[in-house]
């Protein structure tokens, strides 16, 4: 997806929880940021790029400065993104690494154990014709 599609389906979803949020309908936001009902459904469905002006209009009916709201769709930058220090990745990796040999020494003896006693589920299995009638109780005696 290209840079400005993302812009344009971020700021949607933006304007679409901001107006959840309010819990006003389309036609109430739109009317309180001054754009048509239609455009306005249009920039919420991230079918339409919102001019300036109308971006304008979108951040004074969400309450909040224009450079915030385009603070808010905007992709994070390389400096922002957070990243892990070489001995905190080694360290992640090699949990990741004993995480992965237990679950494999787990797999096989749950295999070897499945083997030898004939599979949990074959001794559980009926013969063919056999009914599922219970077994009679005989009475307690004294």
């Amino acid at each position: 997806m290209e840079r400005a599609t993302l812009l344009i389906r971020r700021l949607g979803r933006l304007v679409r929880a901001s107006r959840d949020e309010l819990g006003l309908t389309q036609a109430q936001m739109a009317a309180r940021c001054g754009l048509s009902v239609k455009h306005f459904g249009q920039l919420e469905r991230g079918d339409a790029e919102a001019s300036l002006t109308a971006l304008d209009c979108l951040a004074r009916g969400l309450r909040v400065s224009l450079p915030d709201m385009l603070g808010l769709i905007a992709p994070p930058r390389a400096g922002d993104r957070p990243t892990l220090d070489l001995r905190e990745w080694l360290r992640v990796q090699e949990t990741l690494h004993l995480l992965t040999d237990h679950a494999d020494h787990v797999v096989s003896h749950a295999k070897a154990f499945g083997a030898e006693s004939g599979g949990a589920s074959s001794a559980h299995r009926r013969r063919p014709g056999a009914s599922r009638k219970r077994p009679s109780r005989s009475p307690k005696r004294r």
